[in-house]
């Protein structure tokens, strides 16, 4: 597994702690805007970790492990 897609396992992580705090009204209404941001940014930073852990020479192979889309395809298929 390379370094890309180690960072991009724990990016997905925060994503999912971030989620779960935001969803559950656990907390007060500042922590809970700060978290609801935190998640949608987390979302984004993610996705393209894992599509950086796809490309040569990453340790990916080559592919994006998103949808098993070429880069190029996976590319094209995020400016659509």
């Amino acid at each position: 597994m390379g370094k890309w897609r180690i960072i991009a396992a724990l990016s997905g992580f925060l994503w999912l702690l971030f989620g779960a705090l935001s969803g559950h009204d656990a907390l007060d209404d500042k922590a809970q805007a700060y978290f609801t941001k935190a998640h949608e940014y987390h979302i984004v930073h993610t996705l393209a970790l894992f599509w950086l852990s796809g490309l040569p020479g990453a340790g990916g192979g080559g592919e994006s492990p998103c949808c098993g889309l070429s880069e190029s395809s996976f590319s094209a298929a995020v400016c659509i």
